[in-house]
């Protein structure tokens, strides 16, 4: 997730339709929660790198017991707002950060190390797949009102399982993105997937009325 205001290409969101998948093959662990509702509707307007880097990403972690999803504009274009992203960042937790670096040894740029804000405590690291930089963070602490560290981030309490070009992926829900930005006072961000969110919303009210 992306914190030093680097500009992207915003647009308005393609809402999509939803449907059920296993979270079969994508390394989740057995003792993580269930996959969510699987998001299916609009092709995301990924650049083809992108792609390459995601599907290279599952391949590798495909049976591995590492607790990750995808976040960042990535996610936002995965979820269908128009957004060209530069990188891809994923969202795991510390054992997560040590065993994507691990698994990826030869393609490390920068190696897994604390790094610590205002705000956040997390785990750093950087990684090159396909030419795209793809940025790990770990053990996520958002700093309380009383001063001390909260939990680490579970990321798995907060994905649905995504399919892009025929491979599942975990991606952090619009609704935590949003949330997540706007405590980053990412206002900004954070408002693009507001359409999203109050799409959702108006469908929920008409069930309830129907």
């Amino acid at each position: 997730m992306a914190t030093d205001g680097r500009s992207e290409q915003p647009g308005s969101p393609a809402l999509p339709s939803t449907r059920r998948l296993s979270a079969t093959g994508l390394g989740l662990p057995s003792s993580g929660a269930p996959p969510r509702p699987v998001k299916q509707g609009r092709e995301p307007r990924l650049p083809e790198s992108h792609r390459r880097a995601l599907s290279v990403l599952v391949d590798r972690l495909s049976g591995a017991d590492v607790r990750w999803a995808v976040t960042g504009s990535v996610a936002f274009a995965l979820h269908g707002v128009v957004i060209v992203p530069r990188d891809l960042d994923i969202s795991t937790d510390r054992g997560g950060a040590y065993a994507l670096e691990q698994a990826f040894a030869d393609e490390v740029v920068e190696r897994v190390k604390p790094l610590v804000s205002d705000r956040l405590r997390t785990l750093r690291g950087l990684l090159s797949l396909e030419g795209v930089p793809v940025e790990i963070v770990g053990d996520i602490r958002r700093r309380l009102r009383s001063g001390r560290w909260g939990r680490p981030v579970n990321p798995l309490r907060h994905a649905i399982v995504l399919m892009v070009d025929g491979v599942e992926v975990p991606v952090l829900t619009p609704k935590y993105l949003y949330r997540a930005y706007m405590q980053l006072g990412r206002a900004e961000k954070a408002a693009l997937l507001r359409p999203l969110l109050e799409h959702r919303a108006d469908q929920a009210l008409v069930l309830l009325r129907s």
